[in-house]
């Protein structure tokens, strides 16, 4: 067991090539996190506290910025105001961030175990865990009423909206959803099956970056392609739980080890090797044969292929060549493909066995 954690270390360092660092420990579970202008907000729901975080600062430390008493799990900040998901008592809660006293308001109570908050124009969209189902307020009224967007659900959690559709990570569904908001009835639509625990969701240009809260995971894919292919990005995280983007920089709510990450984008991948080509795989998930379109790649590459424990299962060296087709001889589960190109450029990307 202690060879496999060893092995599991590696591949992460080597992946993260020391872009992955602490930012800020000690907190008891970190959850929701949200960002405005120099300062990340976390609330950490057991302590009933939202941190508020100086990233600009060269050493960081936490300050309780407000105290809260139903268990903050999710932030949304719109402007001046701070809008809190608090799971324990059911409550949409609201503070201004700039008001000398920090009061913490109610918005609407009695929501089914509110997980998550996404605001578009003047509707704040929840997610209802315990309800299976994702509501809606406007939050110009002053007695706000709770209205269904889509019920169904299985634990649904991390939202995001992009153009007419509104994308749901279903933490027990093992899933990722989505709905048309310009249709009457939406119908749920199934955009990447097979996941393990999707928790939390945020756009950056066209990739959905998705968190996999049991796998350890941080994954991507791109919203516009027609068959979405899921790329690995960072995994041997102890439970993420939330993530946002400052520029380049990937901030991570590590709930299992009570830390705030940040972890750099690498300015180069695999996609260089391609000359602009875009990386993509299929079919995926697969029962066992894969293939990987480079484009047109000028350079020998390696590959490794890793479970979810971090030992090898094969290795394999190709010439340079636009297409890698390789068959995975192993139970069904969750594997990572590294592809590491001789000048030490690399990629990896989850496969998903079935």
């Amino acid at each position: 067991m202690k060879n496999v954690f060893l092995i599991l270390s590696f591949i992460i360092t080597h992946l993260a090539s020391a872009q992955l660092t602490e930012v800020v420990t000690g907190f008891n579970i970190p959850d929701g996190l949200a960002i405005s202008g120099n300062g990340i907000y976390l609330a950490d729901y057991p302590e009933e506290k939202i941190f508020k975080i100086d990233i600009s600062s060269p050493n960081p430390a936490p300050k309780v910025f407000a105290k809260t008493t139903g268990g903050p799990v999710d932030l949304h900040i719109h402007g001046n105001t701070m809008y809190i998901a608090e799971i324990h008592s059911g409550t949409i809660s609201k503070i201004e961030l700039t008001a000398t006293n920090r009061i913490v308001t109610n918005v609407i109570t009695g929501i089914g175990g509110p997980s998550h908050l996404l605001l578009k124009g003047n509707d704040l969209y929840i997610s209802e865990a315990s309800a299976h189902k994702v509501s809606k307020i406007d939050i110009t009224k002053t007695s706000p009423v709770l209205v269904d967007v889509v019920t169904g659900l299985n634990t649904p959690d991390g939202l995001l909206i992009h153009g007419n559709f509104l994308y749901i990570a279903e933490y027990v569904g093992n899933k990722i959803s989505k709905i048309d908001l310009s249709v009457p009835n939406p119908v749920l639509i199934d955009v990447i099956t097979g996941l393990d625990g999707p928790i939390d969701l945020f756009l950056k240009g066209n990739d959905i970056y998705f968190v996999e809260f049991n796998a350890g995971t941080i994954s991507k894919f791109d919203v516009t392609a027609p068959i979405p292919v899921v790329t690995n990005v960072l995994y041997g995280i102890t439970k993420p739980s939330r993530i946002l983007f400052n520029g380049d920089d990937l901030y991570i709510a590590e709930y299992g080890t009570g830390k705030l990450l940040k972890y750099i984008l690498p300015s180069t991948g695999v996609n260089n090797l391609s000359y602009g080509s875009k990386l993509s795989s299929y079919p995926n998930p697969t029962t066992g044969k894969i293939t990987v379109n480079l484009g047109n790649v000028k350079t020998n590459l390696k590959t490794t292929l890793t479970n979810s424990l971090g030992q090898i299962i094969l290795t394999k060296q190709f010439e340079p060549t636009n297409i890698i087709q390789m068959n995975i001889h192993a139970p069904k589960g969750i594997y990572f493909l590294m592809i590491e190109a001789d000048n030490g450029e690399k990629e990896t990307m989850k496969i998903i066995k079935e």
